[in-house]
């Protein structure tokens, strides 16, 4: 097996790259358990969340779980694959509401087809 020296004259291999600094974990298993966290923390719950008789609001749990799972993601191996789908929904979404008129909206008051309260009963 070949090695070659960098600049400073240690040997390096090409051959596999470094993950020493970069944490990988896999794919499916954070798939699994965000899933699994995102059903039974936000989506299953039907009573406010406590912890320590102290009550959650909804919105922090959906921050922290959005948080956690973009991070989560990001330590799979699969970050270049995240981050251009995320891109790439970005751009579909902006070039959708750029050019999405509201002129020819169908407004159901207008028309008279929606009744609102009545007075008389």
């Amino acid at each position: 097996m070949a090695s070659e020296l960098d600049i400073h004259g240690n040997s390096c291999s090409t051959s596999t790259p470094s993950t020493a600094l970069e944490p990988s974990l896999k794919p499916f298993p954070v798939l699994i358990i965000m899933m699994a966290l995102w059903l039974f923390l936000y989506f299953l719950r039907d009573e406010p969340l406590a912890i320590f008789n102290r009550t959650i609001d909804d919105r922090v749990v959906l921050v922290v779980l959005g948080v956690s799972t973009f991070v989560f993601l990001l330590l799979t191996d699969a970050t270049s694959n995240i981050l251009v789908s995320v891109m790439i929904g970005a751009v579909v979404v902006l070039v959708h509401a750029s050019l999405r008129r509201t002129d020819d909206l169908y407004d159901e008051e207008s028309t008279g087809l929606v009744s609102g309260p009545s007075s008389s009963s």
